[in-house]
This record gives structure tokens, sequence and C-alpha cells, in this order.
């Protein structure tokens, strides 16, 4: 069995990372990697990602390369040109590789490539999705349209929870194409103490709301950072880093708000744990124009039992139960943002409530019925 697996992000440095910490979990932030490996055993395999490098390297039965991908801040003449390049490439490695079978779990060229190749060789082709769905009308998006037609005609679609599985029936997909799974994090579950500084001590020694995730507008930072102007509110950290990390530190000192917002950076995911385990709440602003498929921050910080304040819209309608374990605020009102916020830190019973109730809803995410491993091997069990 000769399988392609093919995703964004980084299989070159997360294969890497695998091999060096010798991980045997099947969760953790590599896990859907690792399991596909897990998957695989020792048969060959080409996994590709796609990001701002090109890189390629070998791990015994494993290929892996980096395919660069123009930002989506580029021009749109440098878009177009990097995507006609990632097909040829994608299509390319598909035709040397000759793989028996393909995962596809991105969308756009890289869906493209991998139906052609597929409906030429005769192979089935699977497409796992982590990503939000979007009904494109026929004529005004015909890239989104061309997506949802090769995601009708794939032999299975894997999808991250309730939400995406009501978004791909929206769009056509029959029911019993339709696998879901949910991640695991069996390894949250486990007590192991965290090596945090003597600086981040003294930062999560105070109250504190905090914000995990990439410093972009489209995750909410700035709205949170003029949330922080409205109301009486306790600190608020920024665990992350991104394109806007300088912009966001160069707003915050000309508001004066160094001592109420305070940015950590990148943040080690065995770290991280002990800071939401400290915050009153996480705080998770996302904007609609950036509509997620699925969302880990509400399900680590309810997993550690942290309510979590987020938007009325999408997926968190899913995951989250306004007055339960959570608060939901109206998308882009900085305002009704900070309204909730307050609204946490100043009731302590609603805050106790919140919390009992956030860490009940994470223990069911530990042990999941379906794992992206189980969802891969009913796929492909045929």
């Amino acid at each position: 069995m000769r399988l392609a697996y093919l995703k964004y992000g980084d299989v070159v440095a997360e294969l890497q990372l695998l091999r060096q910490t010798a991980s045997s979990e099947k969760s953790g932030p590599y896990q859907y990697v690792n399991q596909m490996l897990q998957f695989m055993g020792n048969h060959k395999g080409l996994f590709v990602s796609y990001n701002a490098k090109n890189e390629t390297a070998h791990y015994d039965q494993i290929t892996t390369c980096n395919i660069n991908v123009a930002p989506n801040n580029s021009s749109i003449l440098i878009k177009a040109t990097s995507r006609i390049i990632c097909f040829f490439k994608t299509l390319l490695l598909l035709f040397k590789f000759k793989p028996g079978r393909i995962v596809c779990a991105a969308h756009r060229q890289v869906l493209w490539a991998s139906f052609i190749f597929s409906k030429l060789y005769k192979i089935p082709l699977v497409h796992s999705r982590h990503g939000a769905v979007f009904k494109a009308k026929t004529g005004k998006n015909p890239f989104e349209t061309l997506d949802n037609i090769i995601i009708r005609q794939s032999k299975a679609v894997l999808c991250h929870g309730p939400f995406l599985k009501d978004q791909l029936i929206a769009i056509g997909v029959p029911e019993h194409k339709i696998i879901m799974f949910t991640a695991q994090y069996q390894s949250l579950a486990v007590n192991t103490p965290c090596q945090l500084s003597s600086e981040t001590m003294r930062l999560i020694s105070e109250p504190f709301v905090l914000f995990i995730g990439r410093l972009v507008k489209e995750k909410g930072i700035y709205d949170l950072l003029d949330a922080s102007l409205q109301e009486k509110l306790p600190r608020i950290l920024f665990a992350g880093d991104g394109p806007d990390f300088y912009k966001l530190k160069k707003k915050i000192e000309q508001l004066h708000l160094a001592e109420k917002a305070l940015l950590l950076g990148y943040v080690p995911h065995d770290q991280l744990r002990g800071i939401i385990k400290k915050t009153l709440c996480v705080v998770s602003p996302t904007h609609p124009s950036l509509s997620e498929g699925f969302n880990k921050t509400v399900v680590e910080s309810f997993i550690f039992g942290k309510p979590v304040i987020a938007p009325q819209f999408g997926v968190f309608l899913y995951q989250i139960t306004h007055n339960k374990n959570g608060l939901l605020f109206k998308p882009n009102s900085s305002a009704d943002l900070a309204k909730k916020i307050r609204k946490i830190v100043s009731d302590t019973g609603l805050q106790k409530k919140l919390s009992v109730n956030a860490f009940y809803t994470g223990q069911s995410y530990l042990y999941p019925e379906t794992s992206f491993y189980q969802a891969v091997s009913n796929a492909l069990k045929s």
C-alpha cells in the first residue's frame, strides 16, 4: 500500500520532531501525522504540506516534502502564479510516487491535482476536512464550486466534528460517505509538571484572561484590545505569534496599555497548559470572515475547566453552550465582548458554574468514539 497524504502545515518539521521524541501517542499537536504514520505501518508513504518554503526530507519509508505557496496577502498575480506552480508540483510528485491511495486534507489546487491523479489511475481519493465548507452558488465562486464537486465525488470524506458534518451534508455529500472523527487529547489528561519561567510565573500570579492563537486581525486580537478600554477588566495575556505581533505590540504602546495587555509570544504546548490552569477564562474572538471548522482552543480550555468566551456563529454554536460552559457575544462587537468578560470576572458564582460545566464537557474529548486513525482506517478498509 503506497499512500500519499497531503495537508497544510510543515510535515518535514513535524516528522523530525516526532522522530526526536520517539512518541507513540496518538494525541498531541502533531497527532494527524503521527496517526497516519501508525496507520501505514511499514508501507511507503509520501507526505506533502504547503507553507512558505520548499524542502524535502526522507525518513525510512516516508518521503516528506514542503511546497511553497504565496501567502494570502500577496498580490493577485503572485497568488495566481504560486497556485498554478503548486498544482503542477503536486501533480508531478504524485506521478513520480504513484500512490495507490490518496488522503487529501487540503483544498483548491491541491485537491484538484489529487482528484485528477485519482481518476487517471483509478485509485481511491479520501478528503479530510478540517476547515469550514462554503456552499458556493454556481457562477459566484467557481473555485469553491469545483471544490464541492470533487468533495462529493470522493470515496469518503472525513470531518472534524458535527459542525463540519452538517456543512458537508448541506453541499450535497451523501451522509453514508461522511466519517466524523474527533481529535484526541489524552496527553492533556496527564498531570505533568509545567516548567514556567520566573517571568511567566510573575505574570500569571495576578488575575488575567487569556487569548491563545495566531496573532492576526481575523482572530479578533484588536477587538479584545478595544474591549480592555471599555470596561474595567483584568489583564489580558496574548499567547501566540503571527504576522501582527509587532503591529499589536505597537498599538498596545500607543494606547498606554503595557500593564493591561501583555504579549507572551509563542508558548510551547507543554507550558501552555500551566498558563490555562491559572486564567479566569479564555477568550476566542474570531471574526466570521475566518470561519473555522473546529476550535482546539475551546476544547483544551474545557479540559482544564476554563470557560470560553467566543462569538455567536459557526462552530462556536456547536462547541459552547451559552451560560453553561461559556458565554457567546455578538460577532465583531468589542462592546459586547467587554460585557461578557466583565460578567465572568465579576460574578464568582457564575464563574464557578461555568468552570465546572466546562471541565465535564472537556472530559468527553479525552477519549472520543472515533479518532482520526480510525476514520482513515474505515475510509480505506475496502
